[in-house]
Formats: structure tokens, sequence, C-alpha cells
């Protein structure tokens, strides 16, 4: 009796052991069931966000693709309107030289001595012609006569020279007080036509 009372302790024993470790181990493998299935649902989730961030940056590509390719058109617009504005700037360039020279020429014409010469000279017979006067000697007896007179006149338009060829001597002195003070007389001072050496006669009739 003895022996089988031990024998019936140590199968209860046994028994308690082999229930607690088959309890444990069934534990355990629920835990790892549920860990599994966190961890599957975490990955789960963090392959449809991957696959979300995929989709977006597709999209961006896309759009990106599509942006590029329809700028080039507009980038080949801007550079044909380029093409043609240059074009057309090189054209007013070549035309407006043409016109500058047209402009020069007609601003700048050819000096006509001979013309200033005739209007030098008819500007001094004006001057002369002012400034004579008749001798009162000569008004009171009724005399009418006529000098003839050479003189030079020089760049500054002054005179050199003043000399009395012929005439009537009651006119000598009116005549060379009238030519004296007549100059100096400004002329064209580029042109070559000084000096000048002039005759003129100048006439005295009564009216």
């Amino acid at each position: 009796m003895r022996y089988f009372g031990s024998f019936f302790i140590t199968l209860i024993l046994y028994a308690a052991t082999i229930t607690s470790l088959f309890y444990s181990f069934n534990n355990q493998s629920n835990i790892a069931n549920k860990e599994e299935k966190k961890s599957l649902v975490k990955v789960s989730l963090i392959e449809a966000k991957v696959e979300q961030k995929k989709e977006i940056e597709q999209k961006k590509e896309k759009e990106i693709i599509k942006s590029l390719k329809k700028e080039p058109k507009k980038i080949v617009k801007k550079i044909i309107k380029s093409k043609t504005c240059i074009k057309n700037e090189t054209k007013e360039v070549k035309k407006s030289p043409s016109k500058n020279v047209e402009n020069i020429v007609s601003v700048a014409p050819k000096i006509n001595i001979s013309k200033i010469k005739n209007d030098y000279i008819a500007k001094v017979k004006k001057t002369i012609n002012s400034n004579k006067f008749y001798p009162n000697s000569a008004r009171r007896r009724g005399i009418e006569g006529s000098v003839k007179v050479e003189f030079t006149i020089q760049n500054n338009g002054k005179l050199t020279m003043v000399k009395i060829i012929q005439g009537k001597k009651i006119f000598f002195k009116a005549a060379k007080e009238a030519i004296i003070n007549s100059f100096p007389i400004q002329g064209y001072k580029d042109s070559k036509i000084f000096p000048i050496n002039l005759t003129l006669v100048l006439k005295y009739n009564l009216k």
C-alpha cells in the first residue's frame, strides 16, 4: 500500500507538470499567433502606404512628362518669335545706314565759292550805297558825275587799300569816305574768296 500511494502521488505530479507544460505551450503559441497577426497587419499597412506613395509618384512623373512634352512647343514658338524679331531688327539696321548717308549728303552740300563771292560783293555794294552822300558844294552848283574806285578786302572784312582811279574831283572825298565808313563787312569765314580786289563806279545824280 505504501508503494501504491507513492506511485499514485508521482503520477499526479507528472500529470500536473504535463498539463502545466501543455497549457504554457498553448499560451505561447497563442501569443506567437497574435504577434504574427499584428506583424502581418503592420506589414500590410506599410505595403499599402508604399503602394500609395508609388502611385502618387507615378502620377507626378506622368504630369511632369506631359508638361515637358508641352513646353518644347512653347520654347520653339519663343525661339521662332525671337528669330523673327532679330531678322526685322537686322533689316531695320540695314535700311537705316542708307538713310543716314542720304541725310549726310543732303546736309553737307558742296560749297559754291563763286556764288558766295558774288553774294558778298552784292552786300558790299549795298552797304557802300547806303553810306554814300551827295557833297553840298556839288549840290549847290548842280554838278553831277561819277567816281571810279579800286580797293582790296581781306579775310577779316577790312580794307587794306583804297584808290581813286578817275572821276570828278568834287566827289573824290565823299566817295572815299563812303567806302571807308562801310567796312569792316563780315563774310563767309571758311571760304577762299579773300582777298578781293574790287573796282566800283559811284554815281552822283541830282533828282
